[in-house]
């Protein structure tokens, strides 16, 4: 979609290269390695790409990179890209675990003491504009967690 609008696009990972890799690169995407705990690499990267926006896809990766992307770059907007609230999912599988049925598992929902939602949330805040896909997601975020 940021192709079409005219915009060159760059994804970074920390994850080796592989055929998705590939297919990106060969779509007109510019791949950069993004090692973890080496900042002064991702200062040179964030020197060289100087993104106008930076889309995180879990709230992990805005744990590790966001507060850089803020230091190196204040201008860029910082996108966090929920897919899905990981603190709701890792609910609904340990009621699955422990034994709860698909309605025990559908009907939970993380309360103030988990410590995932709690690094989610913070994660959303810290951000600049979040994609929340799910109404049901949305609507918890709001009327739930505030």
């Amino acid at each position: 979609a940021f192709q079409r609008c005219g915009a060159t696009v760059s994804y970074a990972s920390a994850a080796r290269q592989n055929e998705h890799s590939a297919m990106l690169e060969d779509s007109g995407v510019a791949i950069y390695s993004c090692p973890l705990n080496r900042q002064q690499e991702f200062k040179a990267l964030m020197a060289n790409v100087q993104p106008d926006v930076c889309i995180f896809d879990r709230f992990t990766l805005e744990e590790m990179f966001g507060f850089l992307v803020q230091k190196l770059s204040p201008r860029t907007l910082r996108v966090l890209d929920t897919q899905d609230l990981h603190s709701l999912r890792d609910m609904r599988h340990e009621v699955i675990k422990a034994g709860g049925d698909i309605q025990a598992a559908v009907s939970a929902v993380p309360n103030a003491s988990s410590t995932m939602l709690l690094r989610e949330l913070a994660a959303i805040h810290r951000s600049d504009l979040v994609l929340v896909v799910s109404p049901y997601e949305r609507d918890l975020l709001i009327n739930q967690y505030g």
